[in-house]
């Protein structure tokens, strides 16, 4: 069985590999996504999301509205159940 704070510690395992303004950029940027998308942070998809941001900061992307994007085509098709990416027919 996992610890209560596992999900917690999950997060600050993630961020704790960023500076103060990247730290900044995702939590905001994260938190914003799940909010839209009726998210729990706490839940595999909002985890997924958290993931996914950092590695987009870790590899240089600064712009919250750039990373927003991102992270809308990237994770959006999994709470809809429709990939933004597939083909159109």
């Amino acid at each position: 069985m996992l610890p209560p704070n596992w999900s917690a510690v999950m997060y600050l395992q993630y961020l704790l590999t960023l500076d103060d303004d990247g730290i900044d950029l995702v939590t905001n940027v994260v938190q914003d996504w799940c909010k839209v998308h009726h998210v729990s942070l706490e839940c595999k998809l909002g985890r997924e999301a958290m993931r996914f941001a950092v590695g987009r900061t870790l590899a240089g992307e600064k712009s919250p509205l750039a990373l927003s994007r991102q992270l809308q085509r990237t994770c959006i098709w999994k709470v809809s159940g429709t990939r933004v990416d597939a083909p159109i027919s």
